[in-house]
Parts: structure tokens; sequence; C-alpha cells
């Protein structure tokens, strides 16, 4: 039992560390502190008896990043349907927070939907570039992403998530000039938004990140969210207490299923569920984009730092980004029967 009024820096502490934080009302305390085996288990509905958690805190704490931030203001929304709601999900969409460099990078976004009771969860993930070749060998199929917005999308009492808000805001987005490249929805109640986004022009695409795989008895998008996490070739903004409760609290079943705790954290899995299937869909297309849009160098700084890769460095990055940069070149001659000169390329260039 930690101590109320404890500072955020020891909760983000225990987060990082791997435990589920839960919150409970005071005149349950002395319940919980005489007995807190049986008040979880009778009060909060959670048995106490270990389990095997899918994601280590610690891991996930590294991929943190205070370099940008989540430019969802909340990460909980209330948004629903009322005919005199007016709210939409901009409103709390910081566009600030957003460098015209990011809005530029190949963005995938993918919706958790639901009615009412469970939340809507919306994410987008941008393709960062591909790892460089290490020793000669080209490992180009090993993509760095960044999560570009993570929010859940509570509907209030007596109503339900509204439909044409999701889309709604996905117009938005684009309006504001983000290069969505490919937008997707787990099969509930995604045919009618699906209709609408192909007709606006969007790619769509169903993904069910729940869906265990027939041959592997794997979710292979959360298999996939995993490797990136735990290969640091993914970035999150530090500040998403939400999603990391969320993240934590992930369990492999025996069936090899991943799910949230019954009872547990936040009782939801609805943000990080619309994170992986945007990660998925990134992944699927990532080879359209290795160089197209450059690399981050903070991401392959991070990577040159790895205990075995003590050889790499900040010259060789360098060396290897330019001279792909000039196989580009090369080819866009070669196609269009014509030179085109290095200062269309300056903003990729890194020096």
């Amino acid at each position: 039992m930690i101590p109320r009024g404890s500072p955020k820096d020891l909760l983000d502490e225990y987060r990082a560390r791997g435990y589920s934080l839960l919150e409970v009302p005071i005149g349950y305390y002395e319940t919980f502190q005489d007995n807190i085996d049986g008040a979880l288990t009778d009060i909060a509905g959670i048995a106490t008896a270990s389990s095997l958690k899918y994601i280590s805190g610690i891991r996930w704490n590294e991929i943190k990043t205070d370099t940008y931030k989540n430019p969802f203001v909340k990460e909980v929304i209330e948004v629903g349907n009322a005919p005199d709601d007016p709210i939409q999900y901009s409103d709390y969409f910081d566009l600030t927070r957003v460098t015209p460099q990011l809005r530029q990078r190949p963005l995938y976004i993918h919706l958790d939907m639901s009615l009412s009771g469970d939340k809507t969860g919306i994410a987008g993930v941008y393709i960062a570039g591909k790892r460089p070749k290490v020793d000669g060998q080209d490992s180009s199929k090993e993509m760095f992403y960044r999560v570009a917005f993570s929010v859940s999308v509570k509907a209030p009492k007596g109503y339900e998530i509204s439909f044409d808000k999701n889309r709604a805001f996905i117009r938005w987005l684009r309006q504001q000039g983000f290069r969505i490249k490919g937008v997707s929805a787990d099969t509930f109640q995604s045919a009618q938004l699906a209709q609408q986004l192909v007709a606006d022009g969007f790619d769509f695409k169903s993904i069910s990140v729940d869906r265990l795989d027939s041959e592997t008895k794997t979710q292979l998008q959360y298999a996939y969210f995993k490797s990136t996490v735990y290969d640091k070739r993914l970035l999150v903004y530090k500040d998403c207490d939400f999603l990391t409760e969320e993240v934590v609290g992930l369990e492999r079943e025996s069936d090899g299923h991943i799910q949230h705790p019954e009872g547990g954290t936040q009782g939801s899995k609805d943000q990080i569920d619309a994170v992986v299937g945007a990660l998925w869909n990134a992944n699927l297309h990532a080879e359209e984009y290795t160089y197209d849009y450059g690399e981050d160098l903070e991401l392959f700084m991070q990577y040159a730092k790895e205990d075995d890769k003590p050889e790499m460095t900040k010259e060789l990055f360098i060396k290897e980004f330019n001279e792909s940069l000039g196989a580009i070149q090369a080819r866009n001659d070669f196609k269009s029967g014509r030179p085109i000169p290095y200062s269309a390329m300056d903003d990729w260039i890194i020096v």
C-alpha cells in the first residue's frame, strides 16, 4: 500500500517496475490494511495468484522519451453521440505538440471500436525509418516506429460512442496536414466506418489484434509489438500513465491470448489494442517507406549505444544514411530520365 499523497515520481517508479496501481476508496482503507489479499479478491475482484505478465514494465519504461508529447491533452476523454453534444476529439488535440516534420511521416491509425461500456481506443504510429546496416548485413526489415498519439474515448452515461465523430477525427487529421497512409479497425462495428473512410479516399483494412494465428497459436500483432519494445525499435512519449497501466497489466493466458486481468488495471486494454493495431498496419507497409522520409538520428544513436554494438558511431550512421540517399537519387534519375538536384533532398541529409 502506497501512502496517500505520494509524489508522481514514486508512482512512476512502481509502474516502471511492472506494478499495476489500483486506486481504492478511502472507506476500504482499514479493510485493505487488515487483509490485503482478501480485500483484493473480495472487493476488487483481483486474484492474487501470480500470473505471467506479457510486457516487462522496465522494458516498456526504457522506450519512453521526453523529446515529444502526446498531442491529446487527456488520455481519456468523454465524448458521445448526444444530439446537443458538439464536442469533437480534435478539441482535445493540441497541434502545437506536433512539429511540421512529424506531420510528414507516414502515419497509420487504428481504432479499437466500442459502443458503450468499454472505451474506444484510437492511436497513431509513425514509421520513423529502418535500422542501419550492421557489419555489412542488410537489416532493412527492422524498422523504427514512434507512437504518434493515443487516447481512450468514453461515452457519457446514457449515450454511446459516435461513429460519425470517429470518422470526423480521421478527416480532420488529414486536413491538418498529417500524411495518413492507412486506417484500420477491429471487426466490431467497423463495416460502416470502413465504407465511409474508403469513400473519403483512405486506405482502410480490418485488423483484429485479439485473434490467434491458426499455425503459431499466438496473437501475431502483440508478438510484433513486444519485439519492437524489447528491441527498442519503438518510441513513446513519457507522459502516458493510462497507457502504461494497460501495458503492464497485460497477461498471457494458457491458450495464447493476451488479456488484461479481470477487474484489473483500468479494466480495459482498448488504448494498447489501438497502438498494437496501428503498429501492425505500419509494419505491413514499412518496406514502402524505407528511406522516403529519412531516419531519426536519435533512434540511430539509441541503437548505437547498445552494449553489443560499440563500433557503431555517429560518423558511420551518417555515411550509411547519405550513401543510401545517393542511391535513391540515382534510381530517380534513371526512372525520370532527368537529374534531380540534391537541393530537393536537403531536408533529408544529416550534416
